[in-house]
């Protein structure tokens, strides 16, 4: 009976290793991918500033360029849609339909 225990014992020791051992790994390749990522997004925000410092040094005004980038790119979009059109009286035939796109979580730039 007591060896039987100290089996069961050990078997649930090992077992709990194991987890112990593939939740470090998954957390290493969790903070891996975080690493690459956030070099990535440093590259890209690297590579925008030198942009724009090559840009302000050609003397181009960079307020006016980066407000001209914001409004080209609308962060929602609002659509009406109306049933029939308007008749000639001027009374729309059915209710205005309101068609609304926001931006998604992760497109959002701060």
């Amino acid at each position: 009976h007591v060896q039987r225990l100290r089996y069961e014992q050990e078997r649930g020791q090992l077992a709990l290793s194991a987890l112990r051992a593939e939740h470090d790994e998954a957390l290493r390749h969790a903070k891996e991918q975080a690493d690459l990522e956030l070099s990535v997004q440093r590259a890209h925000k690297e590579q925008d500033a030198a942009k724009l410092e090559r840009m302000g040094a050609l003397g181009v005004d960079l307020t006016q360029y980066l407000v001209a980038l914001a409004t080209a790119k609308p962060d929602a979009h609002l659509r009406i849609d109306t049933a029939g059109g308007q008749p000639a009286g001027g009374q729309l035939s059915g209710p205005p339909h309101l068609h609304v796109q926001l931006p998604h979580r992760d497109r959002l730039q701060i």
